[in-house]
């Protein structure tokens, strides 16, 4: 009888969860993650029934994220928006929640067990450069720590122009490439969606209880054709760098003169939408390159060689300077919270020309005419070239290119090395790299999680861009062996 009467009262429960009763309502809700919102982050979002919207406050504070997640929540009509404030782990199973007992904006509650849905995120991917014959196309490949990787796919289909150079928005969904006209003087900027690998798992796959999930696998065969975004008569257009706040890209305007001379570079923008804007910069009197973007999107670096100083830009007026009056400029990185730069710079006061690498820091609230060099300065060793400085994606560690100092005849190996601007300590990225003696270690990226490295290969003396260059991955532990990828040049780490 006590069994009976369990059974009777399980029933009961049952269908007062099920069809609700006087007092709570049953969740209807679809989950939605997209890799790339209309800002250009990753975007996860919950569609309640139009008749059973919960309360804003309510629902926010029931909403959670395993592996844990930062950001900031939104709403657009019955829909739940959250828009995580960094980048998510490539190859993880997300698991999103919502704790039961939510009130509903019109009264009553929504009485239910506590809801999930399971989404993937994609694995690392690597973009580079291949040249084939006079073109030089845009190739991509998944990490060789991908297990049974997807044969690697090349992305345009040049026969006589070339790709000079791209950036990839923040989600990894799209990027943007300069393209080099066969004149090889004129280029524009194009814009391509980023397909799926055939071992990738659709983006956004994922189960959920209480709801479904939407899901628009790609068609991985067809790949859609690339948008024009900046293509004018007279003009080279490089250098596009995708913002980190995924709205704007900048770029390197140059206008091309009689005889194939090119003007100076001026900093321009352009929407991924192909809406053209006024120059990050001043006009024509004025001139900047190697624009570099800090997190966040809201603040610019860039070099203004008539002012000979760098120029910090936060779009809330004219540039910000720190004059840096007779140094001949080799390239920067500007840390991820923006706070500190590592300058390249060309030294002449020794008996042989070198570079070297320096660091300027800012405390906050500090202007930048108030930049000093930091406490502690990367290692600039006698013998040595220092040159293309890269900060990791967590802000820790800044990895650059170390190069022996030869007679001009000779072409010296170089080698990429770490620095770590807390402990002012330095070492080499590979310690044991007998199998490349004779090779140089050239342009790198770092992988998303900060723990990897792809880097060019290429026999000393020779073209970092031919045929023959390789990459190659490393990982920051050493008791892992570098391995060898595929060929290509100007390799770039995305998610």
């Amino acid at each position: 009888m006590v069994s009976g009467l369990v059974l009777v009262s399980s029933l009961a429960l049952a269908l007062v969860v099920i069809s609700g009763d006087v007092a709570g309502q049953p969740l209807k809700a679809q989950f939605n993650f997209l890799a790339e919102g209309p800002n250009g982050f990753p975007q996860l979002a919950i569609t309640f029934e139009r008749s059973k919207i919960p309360e804003r406050a309510s629902a926010e504070a029931a909403f959670e994220v395993t592996p844990a997640l930062t950001g900031d929540f939104g709403w657009k009509d019955s829909t739940l928006i959250f828009n995580p404030s960094g980048k998510l782990a490539g190859n993880t199973d997300y698991q999103v929640r919502l704790r039961g007992g939510l009130r509903l904006v019109g009264g009553g509650r929504l009485n239910y067990e506590q809801s999930s849905w399971t989404f993937h995120t994609r694995s690392p991917r690597i973009i580079y450069l291949k040249k084939e014959g006079q073109a030089v196309n845009i190739w991509l490949a998944e990490s060789g720590k991908t297990s049974n990787p997807a044969p690697a796919r090349p992305l345009t289909f040049e026969t006589q122009r070339r790709v000079l150079d791209f950036s990839f928005s923040p989600g990894g969904e799209r990027l943007v490439y300069s393209l080099e006209e066969p004149d090889q003087q004129q280029a524009g900027l194009w814009l391509l969606k980023i397909p799926q690998l055939t071992s990738e798992s659709p983006v956004g796959s994922g189960a959920g209880t209480g709801a479904g999930v939407n899901t628009t696998p790609e068609n991985k065969d067809v790949l859609p054709a690339p948008i024009k975004l900046v293509l004018e008569a007279g003009v080279r257009a490089t250098a596009p760098r995708w913002s980190a706040g995924g709205d704007l890209i900048s770029y390197e305007r140059r206008l091309i003169f009689k005889g194939g001379v090119f003007g100076p570079a001026q900093l321009w923008l352009v929407k991924s939408d192909g809406t053209s804007l006024p120059p990050l910069y001043g006009g024509y009197q004025q001139s900047g390159y190697d624009l570099q973007w800090a997190a966040g999107g809201d603040k610019a670096f860039f070099w203004e060689p008539k002012l000979e100083a760098i120029g910090i830009f936060n779009f809330t007026g004219e540039p910000k300077w720190k004059t840096m009056k007779g140094l001949i400029f080799g390239g920067m990185a500007p840390s991820p919270d923006g706070q500190e730069i590592i300058v390249s710079r060309f030294d002449y006061s020794g008996v042989q020309q070198k570079k070297i690498l320096v660091s300027l820091s800012a405390e906050k609230g500090k202007t930048a005419a108030d930049w000093e060099p930091s406490l502690l300065q990367p290692p600039n060793e006698a013998g040595f070239n220092y040159s293309a400085p890269v900060w990791s994606p967590d802000g820790r560690l800044v990895a650059f290119s170390r190069q022996e100092v030869g007679p001009k005849t000779e072409k010296k190996d170089s080698r990429i090395w770490l620095y770590d601007p807390q402990s002012g300590s330095s070492w080499p990225l590979i310690k044991n790299d007998s199998n490349l003696k004779n090779f140089s270690q050239g342009t790198f990226s770092w992988s998303p999680d900060g723990q990897r490295i792809v880097f060019e290969t290429y026999q000393s003396g020779a073209l970092a861009n031919s045929e023959t260059t390789q990459l190659w991955e490393a990982p920051l532990d050493s008791k892992e062996t570098p391995r060898p990828l595929t060929g290509g040049f100007s390799p770039r780490w995305i998610i």
